[in-house]
């Protein structure tokens, strides 16, 4: 019967009964499994990665602003606009790894639930 609930069944479903529930889409789904996975592995990687990534920035910030003092060129309307992107690019470079990582681990969370559906 289709209304039955788990509790009411006397065998385990059969493994063609699983391949055609995983083709249809039910499987288990815990968002909130998921969600603490990814949150344990993006701390895990801040404790890792967090004080190497704090001082890249430092020092990128440093370099860029610290050109300012050394070329008040940079104080113009343009310089700015350079100075800016120069600063975000540098920025993303170091950051990105980290933001990388963190999708791999979110990925990485929902395979190990579901596998390849």
């Amino acid at each position: 019967m289709a209304g039955d609930s788990a509790q009411d069944r006397t065998e385990a479903a059969t493994p063609k009964r699983r391949e055609e529930s995983r083709a249809k889409g039910d499987v288990v789904d815990s968002k909130d499994l998921a969600s603490g996975f990814t949150i344990f592995g993006v701390a895990m990687l801040l404790v890792l990665f967090g004080p190497g990534l704090i001082e890249g920035l430092k020092d990128a910030l440093r370099v860029h602003f610290g050109s300012l003092a050394i070329a008040p060129s940079l104080a113009t309307k343009e310089g700015a606009v350079g100075l800016i992107r120069n600063t975000v690019t540098s920025s993303f470079g170091i950051v990105a790894p980290i933001v990388a990582a963190v999708v791999v681990v979110a990925l990485a969370a929902q395979f190990a639930m579901h596998g390849l559906v």
